[in-house]
C-alpha cells in the first residue's frame, strides 16, 4: 500500500508539529526520554549529563497513521528521534500526477529532520507515519536554546548528528555509483 504524503492531516501554512498530540517536555518523564536517547546509536558515546541536557530541551508527541511529519519544500527547522511507530520517506518525481518514490522506512531509533535541523533549509523528502508513532523532537529554537545555556553539550550534540549526516552521504554514494 502507497501513502502518498498529499494525503495530510497538516496544512502548509501551519506547522506540522501543532497538529501532533504533545505529550510534553522531556523533563516531565526525564528517565524515560534519557532511556530512549540513550537506545538510540546517535547518542552512543555521549554521556548521561549531556543527555539529560538534551532531553530537557526536546518535546515528546504522537501521531496517527497518514500524519506527514516532514513535507518535501517546505522548512520546519527539527529533528524527530522516533521512539515508537514506523514512518515511510518518499521523494517527489517532479512530475505532476505521479506517485512519490519511497526511498526508506524509519523504524525506532533513527531520526529525520537533521539537515533542516542545522542549515534551516526545506526539507528534501516527506516523511509520513504508517503506524501510530511517538517521538521526540528537537527544535532550533531549543538547539539554539542549548547552545546558549550548555555550549559544550550542543557542540557534542552537532558534532553527532554531522557525523550521522556524513554516514548517510557515504552510504548514498555508494549507491549512485551503481547508476554511474
Amino acid at each position: 500500500m502507497s501513502i502518498k504524503p498529499s494525503t495530510s492531516k497538516q496544512s502548509n501554512s501551519d506547522s506540522i508539529l501543532d497538529h501532533l498530540e504533545q505529550l510534553g517536555y522531556g523533563t516531565s518523564f526525564n528517565d524515560e526520554v534519557c532511556e530512549m536517547l540513550e537506545s538510540c546509536a546517535m547518542f552512543d558515546q555521549i554521556e548521561r549529563y549531556d543527555i539529560e541536557l538534551i532531553a530537557a530541551h526536546m518535546l515528546a508527541y504522537k501521531a496517527e497513521v497518514n500524519t506527514i511529519l516532514l513535507q518535501e519544500g517546505q522548512r520546519n527547522p527539527f529533528m524527530c528521534l522516533l521512539v515508537k511507530g514506523k514512518l515511510a520517506v518518499y521523494k517527489d518525481r517532479g512530475v505532476s500526477d505521479s506517485e512519490p518514490t519511497h526511498l526508506a522506512t524509519i523504524l525506532p531509533g533513527r531520526t529525520i529532520g537533521e539537515m533542516s535541523l542545522i542549515d534551516g533549509q526545506p526539507h528534501s523528502a516527506s516523511v509520513t507515519t504508517t503506524a501510530p508513532s511517538t517521538l521526540l523532537v528537537l527544535t532550533r529554537k531549543r538547539l539554539n536554546d542549548l547552545s546558549r545555556t550548555h555550549p559544550k553539550t550542543a557542540n557534542r550534540l552537532i558534532l553527532k548528528i554531522a557525523q550521522l549526516l556524513s554516514h548517510r552521504l557515504r552510504q548514498t554514494s555508494g549507491k549512485l555509483i551503481d547508476y554511474l
